[in-house]
């Protein structure tokens, strides 16, 4: 018989964190889940990075960085080919 610490074992809290949304932008769990953000093509995003997103200036390159990464997200073809 195993030890609890073992592998198999996983402790409660990590079994939620498994159900819990987790943003596609800073691969977070929000703290209110799927109450604290919105989903963009099936993808979640928490409200800390939308809040992010719209306070930033065009010309930043964080704002870049982030808008790749929705475009990504936003045009990227399904297992079928399509989009």
């Amino acid at each position: 018989m195993g030890n609890v610490t073992s592998k198999a074992y996983k402790p409660e809290a990590e079994k939620k964190n498994n159900l819990l949304p987790k943003c596609v932008l800073c691969e977070k769990v929000p703290q209110l889940g799927i109450n604290d953000g919105f989903l963009l093509s099936r993808q979640f995003i928490c409200s800390d990075c939308e809040k992010i997103i719209l306070s930033l200036d065009y010309n930043d390159k964080k704002y870049q960085e982030l808008v790749e990464k929705l475009r990504l997200i936003m045009f990227k073809k399904n297992k079928k080919g399509s989009f």
